[in-house]
């Protein structure tokens, strides 16, 4: 995974390349989106740990 920061330093996302996963925390929450070569992309909303 390579962590993706904004102009000021912020981590923004981390994205895993491999297993095509883009994952997202914000104010507790954890989003997951998981790219599938055949359909529309999958969507996991969950509370961060």
């Amino acid at each position: 995974m390579f962590e993706v920061r904004n102009a000021e330093g912020k981590l923004v996302c981390r994205i895993d390349p491999p297993n095509l996963t883009v994952e997202i925390v914000m104010k507790g929450q954890k989003t997951v989106v998981v790219f599938v070569s055949d359909s529309n992309p999958i969507v996991i909303n969950s509370k961060a740990i």
